[in-house]
């Protein structure tokens, strides 16, 4: 059972009293009062009123109010303490399941508390010897457990260095094979790497398609954006070029799908058109075909500073 109080405020009090604090010792009233029998009481303290709960010499539940309890209250305190009294006599159980508390007792006053405080404020007195003699064997079994893990410690770094030791000496008589080890990871990670490039559409063969397919067009290729199979590129148009021949010419040479402009307001002016690339190489423009896009003049590319594209490479 824990009981609380404002510390403070008892402090006022006693001060108030004309009592000083550090020579008084405070103990709750309920401490102080006879202990009940076996079942529910209603007791009259000196302000207020307290409800208990006894069972085997023991508090089991407890509430204070300032005037008596209704039929409600009183059935909040048997409920906090409903575990403690299933084994009443039957007529007691009853009525205190229904709810009606005994009359309010005086209950006589003792010399001191009916059991042993601890606390802040509590005794200590009756078991500071055993608690003195219970701290000096923890220490001491403590020591013992320190020492025999120090051991324990001293033997396990022992064993770290020696092993230390042989592996170093792995390490120098197998140095040829580490480094034809990580030469060979090298060469691996760099063959990793030119497989995802020829995974993918190069930006040179996408740079020369369009070179090819927008011969006549009359265009200027100012920015290019190509991630994976995604191609995105902005052209500036010449006053008779077209943009259905423009997305005609795009689609003729059979590598570029799916051809749409898209509205951007950061254009600056440039056609944004977006396509697929079908496959990761340009298919063979047919004779005919390259007869009729081969240009007169090659067309105004933009410095390769302009292009940008998905991937590094």
């Amino acid at each position: 059972m824990a009981l609380a109080w404002d510390d403070e405020r008892a402090r006022q009090n006693l001060l108030d009293a004309g009592c000083e604090p550090l020579r008084c010792r405070l103990v709750p009233e309920p401490m102080l009062r006879q202990a009940g029998s076996d079942g529910a009481r209603l007791l009259r303290c000196t302000e207020g009123f307290e409800g208990q709960v006894w069972r085997g010499g023991w508090l089991c539940a407890s509430r204070w109010w300032p005037v008596a309890p209704d039929a409600q209250e009183w059935r909040l305190l048997l409920h906090a303490g409903a575990g403690t009294v299933s084994d009443l006599p039957q007529g007691e159980f009853s009525a205190l399941q229904k709810g009606i508390h005994p009359a309010a007792e005086q209950a006589p006053w003792l010399n001191k508390p009916w059991a042993a405080l601890q606390g802040m404020a509590g005794d200590t007195g009756q078991i500071s010897g055993i608690e003195n003699r219970v701290v000096g064997i923890g220490a001491l079994a403590l020591l013992v457990c320190a020492g025999a893990a120090g051991r324990q410690a001293w033997d396990v770094d022992q064993g770290i260095g020696q092993r230390r030791q042989e592996i170093a000496a792995l390490r120098e008589s197998a140095g040829v094979v580490l480094a034809s080890r990580d030469q060979a990871l090298a060469k691996a990670a760099l063959a990793r790497q030119m497989a995802t490039w020829l995974a993918e559409p190069l930006p040179i063969e996408v740079i020369v398609h369009l070179h090819d397919v927008l011969g006549r067009s009359g265009v200027q290729l100012k920015e290019m954006d190509l991630s994976g199979s995604k191609l995105r590129i902005g052209l500036q148009l010449s006053p008779q070029a077209s943009r259905a021949a423009i997305v005609r010419d795009l689609q003729a040479g059979n590598w570029f799908k799916n051809v749409a402009e898209v509205r951007s307001e950061g254009a600056g002016g440039l056609v944004v058109l977006e396509m697929v690339l079908d496959g990761l190489r340009p298919p063979p423009l047919q004779s005919a075909a390259v007869s009729q896009l081969a240009p007169s003049a090659a067309p105004a590319f933009a410095p390769p500073s302009a292009f940008s594209t998905g991937s590094n490479r």
